[in-house]
């Protein structure tokens, strides 16, 4: 109900919680699924805005989800695990918040529900091939719980 719990997943890395352990912990979880990207989103408010990130440029320097989004309404807000199997630079939703250099290499994309400084917030990493491939093996690879 409250998503996985990287509050957790994180403590694996150190009982501190710097950015190195944060960024070794994305690149961590990228590694599993073979991602090209990843990044945390934290809620604030009506909103889920990037926490940190690794694999993506810099801009946008801020990249959020919003109440009145499709993206947001449909999915994030409901806490919905999300698989997007189709290449994200082609849905609007997506492609305006990422660089184009950054969706270039991304065949789908995945967001999963998670607890974050306990607080709302999602996973997202961006795949290279979501071939052989469904939301179920995602969360199992991740190995979080």
């Amino acid at each position: 109900e409250t998503g996985l719990d990287y509050d957790r997943y994180l403590k694996g890395f150190g009982t501190r919680k710097t950015v190195t352990q944060r960024l070794k912990s994305l690149v961590e979880l990228s590694g599993k699924l073979k991602a090209v990207n990843a990044a945390i989103f934290t809620r604030i408010e009506d909103k889920y805005r990037l926490a940190f990130k690794v694999g993506l440029l810099d801009e946008p320097g801020v990249i959020e989800f919003g109440k009145g989004e499709y993206v947001f309404d449909r999915f994030l807000a409901r806490r919905c695990a999300v698989f997007v199997r189709e290449r994200p630079e082609h849905l609007r939703g997506l492609s305006k918040k990422f660089n184009p250099d950054d969706l270039r290499y991304l065949q789908a994309a995945v967001f999963v529900p998670i607890t974050y400084e306990e607080a709302e917030s999602y996973l997202y990493m961006g795949l290279p091939n979501p071939k052989n491939c469904d939301l179920d093996k995602v969360i199992d690879l991740l190995d979080i719980y």
